[in-house]
């Protein structure tokens, strides 16, 4: 996931370099990091970076109280979401989390699946998300 306009930079130039290399297949030499991969693969990490962007610019641009919560993987990612969607820095949302800066980056880089639930759960109040699910016992 992107989280930053810096990421956001850097994918737009891998995309591009991509592209640039996808054109001249064959004849350019690839970055030692994609010399094992073949026209088909370099356009699917091309469209699998694209898509990164898209939701990044999405994420951006979308009013914070439509951010959906429809998975785990969604609830563990709703803080950076949030944090992007508001147009927050990691230093902005760490004071309004009162968390720690570098802690909220070191949560941002894993997705939170190296914050403790008890952190999370702070976090998760201070956002004021609300969860209403159905457990099926069946």
């Amino acid at each position: 996931m992107i989280t930053s306009e810096r990421q956001l930079m850097s994918t737009q130039h891998k995309i591009s370099m991509l592209r640039h290399n996808l054109e001249n297949f064959g004849k350019v030499e690839l970055p030692t990091a994609y010399a094992k991969l073949n026209a088909p693969e370099i356009q699917r990490l091309i469209d699998i970076l694209e898509a990164e962007v898209s939701k990044y610019n999405a994420t951006k641009h979308m009013r914070v109280a439509e951010i959906a919560i429809q998975s785990p993987d969604d609830l563990m990612l709703a803080p950076i979401r949030y944090r992007i969607a508001k147009g927050m820095t990691v230093e902005d949302f760490a004071r309004f989390v009162n968390v720690a800066q570098r802690q909220i980056a070191r949560y941002e880089a894993l997705g939170y699946q190296n914050c403790s639930m008890p952190t999370f759960q702070k976090i998760m109040a201070k956002l004021q998300v609300k969860l209403e699910g159905r457990i099926c016992a069946a």
